[in-house]
């Protein structure tokens, strides 16, 4: 390592300690998050909750309010035969078909969603086809936490963090957008039950769960290109890798490991170029990770289906992928998420 880039780390580790001391982590502010007076479409407040069992259930909401009062949902409900998702994905506020309660903070929160979902077909590729058959759905999900919350900025190893941020260039536009893209993000593991009532039938299910709550600037034109693989072993155990590329800063990767209520954060993640750049979720990955503590995963994923959700006109798209893990020989099942500005050169 150059002499050039150490100082960077200094420089960096400094920072990031400096502002987590003047501001702090406090979750019960956190949880209760609004969006001020004067917010733009720029600004966001997203919850989105992601369960799932190994049996092949999956259900995923998600409810993002914007500056400029609308919201955007997500919704998916995946059984072994069946998928069902949303076809209308913004809403003015006060018709947004998710409703959410924090009903203790850092423990316990209801997301129900009230509205028509649609059946889809999947494709040879994977991919969820929508089709016109609408039917009325209510899912009532009640998350209980299991873990403690994980925050990306106030919780994160600082040398790690800034290892990663010392190999950018630091030029005026990295020190912009720097100031001017910033966001609160957290993860939470936990158990959800979910009472859904679909096509005149009731079902309740139990499944493990993660959470993500993110507030902030998100303009989805600036991405260049994101992945997202969140594997659930169960309640208890989960592993997170998130890499994004940006135009100032092309390739921040953060992500952690947790078991039994400890976490670690990893240190070495596999390259983006190292997944098939195909403009959605390939059918199969496989990648190696390092633990911050010398502890190594080799990880083998399999796509099972994917979701398309477009946003700002399209020229952002998420794919939203569920999917089956073999984490050194433990199975687990999760989100396989991929997303990729509409720009193709800018992640080709």
């Amino acid at each position: 390592m150059g002499i050039k880039r150490k100082l960077k780390e200094i420089i960096m580790v400094h920072s990031i300690k400096k502002k987590n001391k003047k501001e702090p982590f406090i979750a019960e502010q956190a949880e209760l998050y609004q969006l001020p007076e004067g917010a733009t479409r720029l600004d966001t407040n997203s919850y989105y909750f992601s369960a799932h069992d190994l049996e092949g259930h999956s259900i995923f909401m998600r409810r993002a309010e914007r500056g400029d009062n609308t919201v955007e949902i997500w919704v998916a409900y995946k059984t072994k035969d069946f998928i069902y998702t949303n076809k209308k994905q913004v809403f003015n506020k006060s018709d947004a078909p998710i409703q959410l309660t924090c009903v203790q903070p850092a423990k316990t929160w209801k997301a129900v969603f009230n509205g028509d979902v649609y059946a889809a077909k999947i494709d040879n590729q994977g991919v969820a086809k929508i089709t016109e058959k609408a039917m009325h759905a209510s899912m009532i999900m009640t998350f209980e936490a299991t873990a403690k919350i994980f925050d990306f900025t106030y919780h994160l190893n600082p040398k790690l963090m800034a290892k990663t941020l010392a190999k950018e260039t630091w030029d005026k536009s990295f020190q912009k957008n720097m100031k001017e893209n910033q966001q609160r993000h957290y993860e939470q593991l936990g158990e959800a039950v979910v009472d859904i009532e679909l096509n005149n039938q009731k079902e309740t299910l139990k499944l493990t769960a993660m959470r993500d709550h993110s507030f902030g600037r998100r303009d989805w034109q600036y991405m260049d290109r994101h992945i997202w693989l969140m594997a659930l072993m169960s309640e208890h155990e989960s592993l997170n890798v998130n890499m994004v590329s940006y135009p100032h800063m092309k390739a921040l990767k953060t992500g952690y490991y947790e078991h039994e209520g400890i976490t670690k954060q990893i240190e070495i993640f596999p390259k983006f170029d190292q997944f098939d750049v195909i403009g959605h979720v390939p059918n199969e990955l496989k990648y190696d990770i390092i633990l911050e503590n010398g502890h190594a995963f080799h990880v083998e994923a399999t796509k099972e289906l994917e979701i398309q959700f477009p946003f700002d006109n399209g020229n952002y798209t998420i794919y939203e992928g569920i999917g089956t893990f073999d984490i050194n020989g433990y199975p687990a099942r999760g989100i396989i998420e991929f997303g990729f500005n509409k720009d193709k050169a800018r992640w080709e």
